[in-house]
């Protein structure tokens, strides 16, 4: 029986970004459907899947988290009419400040009763007021996420969010100016679990989409993980 549905959430200007697709047949939409989350439901057209309207502000990634929200709860009232299919749970899979809004959307989903059994990051610009240790700090240049951006780790299954990405980041660390994992950053209740850094040469801006490609997800073996 059915009872969770996972949702891919791309990044800011990636609508449509091909491992979020079902037709692309190598996406990682596809993998995680067929080899990690085989019971789970995920939608299986294109035109279906999750998009919002992406911007560099947070006021962009707050509806972003409003968007993703009444996504969730359109596919979880129509599941159940057309299908007759309960969904109570959803995993959330972002990819860069789409793991942004998958973030917020936590306390979202939990106020209408559904839990977040699987909270996945990857390529996440971490970058809050109260993080310690930032090279620079918060400025009208280099703005930091907002508080409620973070993960609130008390409606998440097993209080985990695991954070992938590829090490030298230059998007990240470069151009956002931002961390790349939570270790000295307040998650909330619970403690947060940074699992798996891939290694490549410094010098390829594209790694910041290596943790979306099915290669790196099989190299690192991140597809046993107990989520």
């Amino acid at each position: 029986m059915i009872d969770t549905m996972t949702v891919l959430v791309h990044g800011t200007f990636s609508q449509h970004d091909p491992w979020t697709l079902p037709s692309q047949r190598d996406s990682l939409h596809n993998f995680l459907k067929s080899t990690v989350f085989p019971d789970d439901f995920m939608i299986d057209n294109d035109d279906d899947v999750f998009i919002w309207d992406t911007g560099v502000t947070n006021d962009r990634r707050e509806q972003g988290i409003n968007d993703l929200e009444a996504y969730c709860l359109e596919w979880r009232d129509n599941l159940k009419k057309l299908a007759g299919l309960t969904i109570e749970a959803f995993r959330l899979v972002g990819h860069s400040h789409g793991a942004t809004v998958a973030n917020g959307a936590v306390a979202r989903l939990a106020s209408h009763g559904l839990r977040v059994k699987t909270l996945i990051d990857l390529a996440v610009p971490v970058r809050f007021a109260d993080t310690n240790g930032l090279e620079q700090r918060c400025s009208l240049l280099r703005p930091c996420y907002l508080p409620k951006h973070k993960p609130d780790l008390a409606y998440v299954d097993g209080h985990v969010v695991y954070v992938f990405h590829a090490t030298e980041d230059r998007i990240v660390t470069q151009v956002a100016a931002a961390q790349q994992d939570f270790c000295q950053t307040p998650l909330g209740t619970g403690n947060g679990q940074h699992l798996g850094v891939r290694t490549e040469p410094i010098g390829n801006v594209a790694r910041h989409w290596l943790p979306t490609e099915v290669d790196c997800w099989t190299e690192e073996g991140w597809d046993g993980l107990p989520f």
